[in-house]
């Protein structure tokens, strides 16, 4: 009778246990869920849509991510030319990145192409970062790239050769 009773209550102790691991991998899948939906050009924030239009027009679109994550969202933008744009939840361009050709530069202070090309004349913007207090800018000149740092007004202030 002992035996029987220690095996019931074995029993009940690893259903217990087992109920509680998977309720806790439950809570701790959703919990680091991010949503992540394709979505087309029209549920883009209109200062998505203007900025592509703007500034990529005839370039079409490939695909559109919208990514919810700790209460945050982003949009990631594929264009057919190769460009990656990353908006933020209200339509504010937030980085760029092109591996094919280089980048329209409209959209930056103008002081930034000048010193682009004042420093490496001909080479071209493939990448922009919004940061903190300013802009990094990738620049390819020849097979080197540069990464080059600015203030929110467009004024230089260093560059480092990325040997990455």
């Amino acid at each position: 009778m002992k035996k029987k009773t220690l095996t019931v209550w074995g029993r009940r102790a690893a259903g217990w246990l087992g109920g509680m691991l998977a309720m806790c991998a439950l809570v701790f899948s959703f919990a680091a869920c991010d949503d992540e939906k394709s979505i087309s050009f029209g549920r883009l924030p209109d200062g998505a849509q203007t900025f592509i239009e703007t500034y990529f027009p005839g370039v079409g679109v490939t695909s559109i991510i919208r990514e919810k994550d700790d209460g945050r969202t982003t949009y990631d933008v594929l264009l057919d030319d190769g460009t990656d744009i990353e908006f933020n939840g209200q339509g504010e361009w937030t980085s760029l990145d092109s591996f094919f050709s280089p980048l329209p530069t409209g959209f930056l202070p103008a002081a930034i192409p000048a010193k682009v090309e004042e420093l490496h004349p001909g080479a071209g913007i493939h990448g922009v970062d919004k940061e903190v207090g300013g802009y990094k800018v990738e620049v390819l000149d020849g097979n080197v790239q540069w990464d080059m740092y600015f203030n929110t007004q467009g004024e230089f202030g260093r560059e480092v050769q990325d040997r990455g």
